[in-house]
C-alpha cells in the first residue's frame, strides 16, 4: 500500500517538477520504467529549516526530532510535519531513505504524511490529460485538495521532493473536520521542516 501510494503522489507531483506531458512522453516508454531520485534543494530546505526554528513551531519540531532520530537521519528529502502538539504527540514514522511516511491520531481523525523524492514516468493517454489538467489547478493554488471518500487529501511539491497530506475521520458526516477543508489547509499553512543528516553532507 505504500509503494502505491507513494507511486501515484509522484506520478501526480514530480511529473509536472520535471515538465513532463502527454507531448513530451517517448511513443516506446519501457513497460515497467524504474523510478528515478530527484534532487533535492538543500539550500531551501535548509533556509525553510532555520526559518522553522526561529517560529513559535521550535518545541514542537524538537519533540519530533526526539521521535526517531535514526529513522530521520536515513531520510534523503526534508521532512514535513504538522507542528500540533496533540498530533505529535502520537506520531508514528516510517522510512525508506527516498520515501518516508507519518501517521497520527486526534479525536478520532487520524492524519498521515507521505513524502518521496522519486519520480515517476508521465503517462501517456486520457490519465496524462487528467494529470495536465490537475498540475494546472496544483500551480494555480500553490497545492491541491481533493475530497476522498473518507475525508481530504492535499498534494504538494516542495524542494524538488512530492508531498501528500491525508485525513480521514471515524465519523465522516459529523466531523467538521472531514466536511470542510480548513483543518486540512490549516495544517498544511502550519507545518514545520526536519533535516536529517542528508542536509548536511550536501552543498
Amino acid at each position: 500500500m505504500l509503494l502505491l501510494r507513494s507511486a501515484l503522489i509522484a506520478a501526480l507531483v514530480l511529473a509536472a517538477a520535471l515538465g513532463a506531458s502527454a507531448q513530451q512522453a517517448p511513443q516506446d516508454p519501457p513497460a515497467q520504467p524504474r523510478p528515478v531520485a530527484r534532487a533535492i534543494d538543500w539550500i531551501e530546505a535548509r533556509r525553510a529549516a532555520a526559518e522553522s526554528e526561529k517560529t513559535q513551531r521550535t518545541a514542537a519540531i524538537n519533540a519530533f526530532a526526539r521521535l526517531d532520530q535514526r529513522a530521520i537521519d536515513e531520510t534523503r528529502l526534508p521532512l514535513l510535519i504538522p507542528t500540533r502538539r496533540p498530533l505529535l504527540d502520537r506520531m508514528r514514522l516510517m522510512s525508506t531513505g527516498d520515501t518516508y511516511v507519518l501517521s497520527s491520531r486526534e479525536d478520532g481523525a487520524t492524519i498521515e504524511i507521505v513524502g518521496t523524492r522519486l519520480a515517476a514516468t508521465a503517462p501517456k493517454g486520457p490519465l496524462a490529460e487528467q494529470l495536465a489538467r490537475r498540475m494546472k489547478d496544483m500551480r494555480a493554488r500553490g497545492y491541491l485538495i481533493e475530497r476522498t471518500e473518507t475525508g481530504f487529501d492535499l498534494s504538494f511539491s516542495r524542494f524538488g521532493a512530492a508531498y501528500s497530506m491525508t485525513i480521514e475521520c471515524a465519523e465522516l458526516i459529523r466531523d467538521e473536520r472531514c466536511r470542510r477543508e480548513d483543518y486540512l489547509r490549516e495544517l498544511y499553512e502550519g507545518m514545520g521542516v526536519v533535516l536529517g543528516k542528508a542536509a548536511g553532507e550536501q552543498q
